[in-house]
């Protein structure tokens, strides 16, 4: 569902800002093309019901993570920097997250 109201926005506003940081902004267009572009999820096998585990900055980067993990069907795992080995260890161990990035 949020994927498709992202998708929506694209067409509907693709030159709108959807995310400003300090010295930089990104439209929707952008936005979508740089998501549709990180085609490494699909060389590692990222789809439905695949977790990809990813470092919790806020910055366009994560958010163009999570789009591109939508994308591929996939469900994301925010992780904060300060536990990334025993949240890593302990899906691994699970075999329950299919690669960690950040």
């Amino acid at each position: 569902m949020l994927l498709e109201l992202f998708e929506h926005q694209v067409i509907k506003a693709p030159i709108l800002c959807t995310v400003c940081e300090t010295g930089a902004s990104v439209t929707y267009r952008e936005l979508n093309e740089k998501a549709i572009d990180c085609a490494s999820l699909r060389r590692m096998r990222i789809g439905p019901e695949s977790v990809v585990g990813l470092l919790a900055y806020r910055n366009v980067d994560f958010l163009t993570a999570v789009l591109a993990v939508f994308k591929a069907g996939g469900a994301y795992l925010a992780i904060r920097s300060g536990s990334v080995r025993r949240v890593t260890a302990r899906y691994e161990s699970e075999q329950s997250c299919s690669c960690a990035c950040d």
